[in-house]
């Protein structure tokens, strides 16, 4: 049986020969895969196994236009309590440091690997998060239009309460109305960004700084209101672009409740346009 250490060594050697297959990856992709990564021991390789099937995926000449891309890791946890940044290095992929104490969060991190990345595309996805092989081509496929700024695309999760279930169950119905409300209203659909599934231009986030920083709480939402103010934004829902996440913040009854309290309160700030709250945390549900 492989243990994690072989399964490491098997995707550095992966990445190495698609690096060495095309040297752009190193050197002038056209897209960066960023990821945040804060002790995710247990989630990380398989994480690296989707990422590495997704970009060998979209440089396939079997595209119309097949992109290159570079995976990059930005490590936020100096304490060294697990193994996340040894593992990442251990299969072969690029790691920066975010390790200043007072630089400590997720909008650090990603603004680290935007500022790091070569890419004129940054996709960015989490550390727990397992993407599907068409899904760097099934973003870059939106940038063939030149007014095109940022996408995003949709998620799931692997494992929830019956609670958390239960609640987007019923959320169905509300989301058939509001579709037909803004049918009849002639009204797009609102884009939210998810960190766990959003890409951007990479110059048109510079004209705003990139990530706000601090933000750590909604600095994925911030980034999308603002690249709309720059240029079109895409809502990807397809099968294609779709990733499954951990659902361990909706785990139990004890986590999905608040959690579910707080998305309701999201929804509320929409319709009544209060602007997100800035510099508030998720709870770490690590275990």
């Amino acid at each position: 049986m492989l243990t994690i250490e072989d399964n490491c060594r098997r995707l550095a050697d992966e990445y190495g020969e698609f690096s060495a297959f095309h040297p752009r990856v190193t050197s002038n992709p056209d897209a960066s895969v960023v990821v945040p990564a804060f002790r995710e021991e247990k989630q990380i390789v398989h994480t690296i196994e989707t990422l590495i099937a997704s970009v060998r995926s979209a440089a396939d000449d079997s595209y119309h236009e097949p992109s290159i891309a570079e995976i990059l890791f930005v490590d936020n946890d100096a304490s060294a309590q697990d193994r996340t940044a040894q593992l990442i290095e251990l299969c072969g992929i690029p790691l920066v440091e975010e390790h200043d104490p007072a630089r400590k969060g997720v909008s650090y991190a990603r603004h680290r690997g935007h500022v790091e990345s070569k890419g004129g595309v940054i996709l960015c996805t989490d550390a727990d998060t397992r993407v599907p092989d068409t899904w760097v081509h099934a973003h870059m496929r939106h940038y063939k239009d030149s007014t095109v700024v940022g996408v995003t695309g949709d998620y799931d999760y692997d494992q929830v309460h019956w609670l958390y279930k239960a609640y987007t169950t019923a959320r169905v119905p509300w989301r058939g109305l509001r579709w037909i409300g803004r049918k009849v209203r002639g009204l797009e659909k609102h884009v939210s960004f998810t960190g766990a599934n959003m890409s951007y231009d990479k110059s048109a986030a510079e004209i705003f700084g990139g990530f706000e920083l601090g933000s750590d709480k909604g600095e994925d939402t911030i980034m999308g209101e603002q690249l709309k103010q720059t240029g079109k934004v895409i809502l990807d829902e397809s099968p294609e672009i779709t990733v499954l996440t951990s659902g361990r913040r909706f785990g139990t009854f004890q986590r999905a409740a608040p959690e579910i309290t707080a998305n309701i309160q999201g929804v509320l700030r929409r319709v009544f346009n209060i602007p997100v709250p800035r510099g508030k945390n998720f709870r770490d549900y690590r275990d």
